[in-house]
């Protein structure tokens, strides 16, 4: 059976699941607290990923010399025009925000928590920076506030991370975002579809999980949508048009966990 999500679309984008769980639209102020990341100091690699921009994808980030409250103020100064109504989610988004000590990721998230208007956080990152005491950091976070973390997964194929130089292996996602299921945090996957080397034939049968929600960029160009799976820890359901035809790609990610379906 086809089910049609709001407004005629055929999965529950992230705006509309936002709008079920707080009771209205939440607007996203991105953030640049300053962070660097591991592949790019040479923990990891350097250079970054291939398609990690200079400012560590957070071009539309706040300025990393301001505060995190100015910051905020600015974002949200930004936004009045278009959405008046003051309901944010605090988004650390520039490079690797797990990439610090737990106790200056903590002092931050308190700041932005702070601010007037903020409901929710949410902290990029990758699943190479999340050791045990990190973890521990998260959980107190959500214990405080609603939290969502985004893990830059990509690709399931390792020679494909090889060839965009992500600097870690999948086993390092399934450990990370394993920790993070274990403290219930919910978990945003960042997939390429796309990429290069990877047919809609290979893409279909991916290792499967089940994250909370998935972020896809369409031909490493063209950002397409956010999806969530209806329910936590379930089957996460999805559908979408990919390599400009009506082909559905498997998103992501374990084999083992639970499966995807599509509808």
């Amino acid at each position: 059976m086809r089910i049609i999500y709001p407004h005629n679309k055929h999965y529950l984008t992230f705006d509309t699941a936002m709008k079920q769980r707080f009771g209205h639209k939440m607007i996203k102020l991105c953030l640049n607290a300053g962070f660097t990341c591991p592949n790019r100091d040479g923990t990891a690699g350097t250079g970054g990923c291939i398609y990690c921009t200079a400012s560590g994808s957070g071009d539309f980030a706040g300025t990393p010399t301001q505060s995190i409250t100015e910051q905020l103020r600015t974002e949200a100064k930004r936004m009045q025009n278009k959405w008046p109504d003051e309901h944010y989610i605090a988004y650390f988004q520039a490079n690797t925000n797990t990439y610090t000590t737990p106790e200056h990721l903590l002092s931050l998230c308190r700041e932005a928590a702070a601010f007037p208007g903020v409901e929710a956080i949410s902290i990029a990152t990758r699943p190479d920076c999340l050791p045990p005491e990190m973890i521990n950091c998260l959980q107190t976070i959500s214990e405080q506030i609603p939290l969502f973390l985004e893990l830059g997964l990509q690709t399931v194929f390792d020679k494909t991370a090889e060839r965009i130089h992500r600097g870690y292996p999948f086993e390092t996602f399934l450990s990370g975002y394993a920790a993070l299921c274990a403290k219930q945090i919910p978990v945003t996957i960042h997939l390429i579809n796309g990429l290069p080397g990877e047919s809609p034939r290979k893409c279909l049968p991916q290792r499967r999980q089940s994250p909370h929600f998935v972020r896809l960029v369409s031909n490493c160009t063209c950002f397409m949508s956010w999806k969530i799976h209806r329910s936590p820890y379930n089957i996460m359901q999805i559908r979408f048009h990919c390599y400009q035809k009506k082909n559905m790609l498997r998103s992501s990610v374990s084999k083992s966990l639970d499966s995807i379906r599509i509808q």
